[in-house]
């Protein structure tokens, strides 16, 4: 079978991430923004990890930490561990059902968002662990089998 290579169809979905990551949102629901860039790097490293891996994770979470003006390096380091746990169990994930891969997706963020409160806390910035930072973690993985199912339509379709 042809198999395509896929760096425009991976760079899209990027942007994407991306751009929902930047749209202005409502005061009350800014804090509860999902990760977005983060489920794409998990999608991607989990899928297709021949392609997208921890460099071009660290590469993103590069690019959004200048994007969001935050402490520069904190997602990349957040992002390049994320991709590297998805790598190293890319292929038991691959055939976990969607719940359980919710559930691992749940806790790769967890860990992401724990590595960008502890490095707030080293800089010396104010790093309470409010409700609102768990909860954008919940909504993210509960967006997963969505995502999971959009972006596998897509990959289906495009042969990639």
């Amino acid at each position: 079978m042809y198999r395509k290579r896929p760096y425009g169809i991976i760079f899209f979905t990027f942007l994407i991430a991306l751009f929902l990551t930047i749209i202005p949102l409502p005061d009350w629901a800014q804090p509860v923004r999902p990760y977005w860039l983060m489920l794409i790097v998990i999608y991607w490293v989990m899928m297709l990890p021949e392609y997208v891996g921890v460099g071009l994770a660290w590469c993103a979470g590069l690019f959004f930490d200048v994007l969001q003006g935050s402490v520069l390096g904190q997602y990349a380091l957040a992002m390049t561990v994320i991709a590297y746990l998805t790598f190293k169990l890319h292929y038991q994930l691959r055939v976990f059902p969607v719940w359980q891969q919710t559930i691992a997706v749940f806790l790769f963020i967890s860990l992401g968002q724990l590595l960008i409160l502890w490095s707030n806390a080293l800089m010396g910035l104010t790093t309470l662990a409010y409700w609102h930072h768990w909860l954008a973690v919940l909504i993210s993985a509960l967006l997963w089998p969505w995502l999971y199912g959009a972006l596998h339509a897509y990959q289906i379709r495009y042969r990639i």
